[in-house]
C-alpha cells in the first residue's frame, strides 16, 4: 500500500502534462493557415549546402505588428506608430546539412 500511495503524485503530474500537452497540440492545429507568405525568387536562394538560410530575416509573433513591418516600404505607412510585439530584425542564419542545432529556453518563451 505504500508504494501506491508514493507513486500516485507522480501519476497525476504525468496526466496533467499530458493534458496540457493536448491542449497546446489542440489549439496549434486548429488554427488557421497562415495568408501572405513572402515565397522565394530565385535570386533569393542561397549555397545549397546549407539546409536552412535566412538572409536579412525578420521575424514578428503578431499579425497586427507583421502588417507594419509589410507596410513599413510603403509610402502610406504610419512610421508614427510602434510595434509592441516581439520583432527579431536583421537576422543571418545558416545551418549547413547533417549540422545539429539545439534551441533551448523555458516553456512558453517563444521557441516555436
Amino acid at each position: 500500500l505504500r508504494f501506491p500511495l508514493i507513486v500516485l503524485p507522480e501519476c497525476f503530474n504525468m496526466l496533467l502534462q499530458a493534458r496540457i500537452a493536448m491542449k497546446r497540440i489542440e489549439s496549434y492545429l486548429g488554427r488557421e493557415e497562415v495568408i501572405g507568405i513572402k515565397k522565394l525568387r530565385s535570386s533569393d536562394h542561397v549555397d545549397e549546402c546549407f539546409a536552412i538560410a535566412v538572409k536579412n530575416g525578420t521575424f514578428v509573433w503578431s499579425s497586427k505588428a507583421a502588417s507594419k513591418v509589410e507596410n513599413s516600404d510603403t509610402e502610406n505607412s504610419d512610421s508614427n506608430e510602434e510595434i509592441s510585439a516581439p520583432v527579431l530584425s536583421q537576422i543571418d542564419l545558416q545551418l549547413k546539412k547533417s549540422e545539429i542545432v539545439c534551441l533551448y529556453g523555458p516553456t512558453g518563451c517563444g521557441k516555436s
